[in-house]
């Protein structure tokens, strides 16, 4: 009989780089994490790297090649699998007490679990006893690999080469990862975020990897990462309207994430998640009949129930008590723990020097920025060596970057495919807006706003090239959430499962908010921006802001019903925060619309004894 055991949490992508090769390190003990198809120059350096350290033959994928993106994809891919695999089956079939082989597995899942209480039974027999004998053997059939993840940014699809001129179809950068993710030997999942690609979901139906094989099981299977409900819906339904399984609904804070922000219209990550777990159900069934409706119509099998989908979560999670509550109240089926991960090197490839920014930065320095190409806001470590090579590229008056990659040269405006962080690109707006004029800050802003991008899609993995020696000059740019500032000191993997399932705190700072708190500043604080560029007279945009305010408010309103699954003395703090976060919303809106005679009496149930206010009814939340 299997031991049915494994972690709650997984290691989802940050950045290009940072978790190129994660899965080589930790596969073996049981945990998931995802790599970036992004840059396959990248990937094609990593896999020359890993061949030369294995001692593996490396044949060449060179670009000029026909069809290279997507084979050099599936090489590395394919290196990936096979190498879990064999590391897997070394742990599996090793020595039973070996501190690097089972006995770590062992050691770093949850307490409860029943591996972990298997493993002392064994521990309390004699080595040689046929019980112990026994014993070990259940154990090892009972181990499992962790998964290995593949994420596909849906928008980075060039359909054109770097002269402007038209790819041959399904040669776009999305739908050649796209290939290469489904020629390979992976069985694990593929990973879609940043919204609908219309051209990829329909190559997506033509891949027999992710159709249910004759016994109704997929050898590769979908993720959609998604900000709310509604996108989950839309995204779900396009899918299976082209027979494509959605296994699992990824759910990332709209700003209290690392890498892009795509900030909801208002509606927090609690509303969120509630709405997921009144709706998930229904969904499924929803789902399950437009699914089976095309699989028909293609003349294949449609499975007798449908298949399992799963709801995960991440953004700002940093204590075991948040990571309870979002699986207990909200009955997700497990977490995701980023950006803390980028502070344990035997997880996430982040060299010397920029752990030790991450370890010295103040928390004004991890900030939201117009770093991104891609016109989205986006966390980055503004004490980086990528942004200090920008500034220095500026003081010399040759801005921007020599764009290596070429990855986001999505811009047409000059008749060319450019990249908004590209020096060619940036000298043309340059030239287009002029010399500021002295005291014009309209002018000097547009001016800022066209040299703050940074070259992500190059330095994003130079970090993982300085710590596998590709190569030692690069310039990395670091994308964290918020969060980061909490667990500012290098870790262990122990040490991060140990605080992660509440066997200890490795902290950085005594004051930290709770997760959810921290996300309602972080939308008040984007609330404030928008009033501060919204002209008092547009009336489509005051009406944006207002159904804003109102979304931040009617989830201050679930957060106090919520509070009542917060234990002493932590549900006092959180109350205590939610009233003065209202304070600061009724302020912004007095702002922009004058005090409101009912914030006074707002604040003050917002604020009472959670048994007082039974009367107040939760919000039906929209999904904006």
């Amino acid at each position: 009989m299997d031991v049915c055991h494994g972690h709650s949490f997984h290691v989802p992508v940050m950045g290009i780089g940072y978790t190129l090769d994660t899965p080589l390190k930790i596969a073996r003990y049981g945990l998931s994490s995802c790599i970036s198809l992004v840059d396959d120059t990248l990937i094609e350096q990593a896999r020359e790297s890993y061949c030369r350290e294995l001692e593996l033959p490396f044949e060449p994928i060179p670009r000029r090649m026909a069809d290279s993106r997507a084979k050099r994809i599936t090489a590395y891919l394919n290196l990936l699998a096979d190498e879990t695999s064999r590391q897997f089956e070394a742990l599996r079939d090793g020595p039973i007490d070996d501190p690097n082989g089972i006995a770590r597995y062992v050691g770093l899942l949850p307490e409860g679990d029943p591996l972990r209480d298997l493993y002392r039974q064994y521990r309390a027999h004699s080595e040689r006893s046929e019980d112990a004998q026994q014993l070990a053997e259940r154990i090892r059939k009972a181990l499992r690999p962790g998964a290995v993840e593949a994420n596909i940014m849906t928008k980075l699809d060039r359909a054109d080469d770097a002269k402007g001129r038209p790819r041959p179809e399904g040669q776009s950068d999305a739908l050649a990862a796209l290939r290469g993710f489904a020629g390979s030997r992976l069985e694990g999942n593929l990973v879609l975020s940043a919204g609908v690609n219309q051209r990829l979901f329909a190559l997506l139906s033509q891949q027999a990897s992710f159709l249910p094989d004759e016994r109704g099981r997929f050898r590769q299977k979908v993720v959609l990462k998604v900000s709310d409900f509604r996108s989950a819906s839309i995204q779900s339904k396009l899918l299976a309207r082209q027979g494509i399984w959605v296994h699992q609904f990824r759910i990332e804070s709209g700003l209290n994430c690392g890498g892009h922000a795509f900030p909801t219209d208002g509606v927090l990550l609690g509303p969120i998640l509630d709405d997921f777990r009144r709706e998930r159900a229904a969904l499924r069934a929803e789902r399950f009949e437009t699914y089976g409706t095309a699989l028909r119509a293609r003349g294949l099998d449609v499975p007798s129930e449908p298949p399992a989908q799963t709801v995960t979560v991440q953004g700002g999670i940093g204590t075991h008590e948040e990571d309870l509550l979002l699986r207990r109240h909200f009955e997700v089926d497990g977490t995701g723990w980023g950006s803390p991960m980028l502070m344990v090197p035997e997880v996430c490839a982040v060299d010397v020097a920029t752990r030790r920014q991450l370890e010295m930065a103040q928390p004004r320095e991890i900030a939201l920025t117009w770093g991104s190409p891609l016109g989205v806001r986006f966390w980055s470590l503004k004490t980086s060596a990528s942004n200090q090579r920008r500034t220095a590229n500026m003081q010399c008056g040759r801005p921007g970057s020599e764009c290596p990659k070429g990855h986001l040269a999505l811009n047409h405006d000059f008749g060319m495919p450019l990249c908004p962080a590209s020096r060619t690109y940036q000298e043309k707006r340059l030239a287009q807006l002029g010399p500021t004029p002295f005291g014009d800050t309209v002018h000097a802003q547009a001016v800022a706003r066209v040299l703050a991008p940074e070259c992500i899609c190059h330095d994003l993995g130079a970090s993982f090239k300085l710590v596998r020696r590709i190569d030692e000059h690069g310039t990395p740019s670091i994308c964290p959430g918020p969060n980061i500032v909490n667990f500012q000191r290098t870790m262990t993997l122990e040490q991060m499962c140990d605080h992660i399932y509440g066997r200890a705190s490795i902290l950085s700072r005594d004051n930290r908010p709770h997760q959810f708190l921290a996300e309602l500043d972080l939308y008040l604080d984007h609330y404030a921006r928008e009033l501060e560029c919204t002209d008092a007279m547009d009336f489509k945009a005051q009406t944006r802001l207002n159904r804003y305010a109102s979304n931040v408010e009617n989830g201050i309103s679930f957060y106090r019903e919520l509070s009542a699954d917060i234990s002493e003395p932590e549900r006092s703090a959180f109350t205590e925060g939610l009233a003065e976060r209202l304070g600061r919303l009724d302020a912004l809106r007095s702002r922009a619309e004058g005090p409101e005679p009912s914030s006074v009496a707002r604040l003050s149930v917002v604020s009472a004894p959670v048994a007082a206010q039974e009367s107040v009814t939760s919000p039906n939340s929209s999904t904006g």
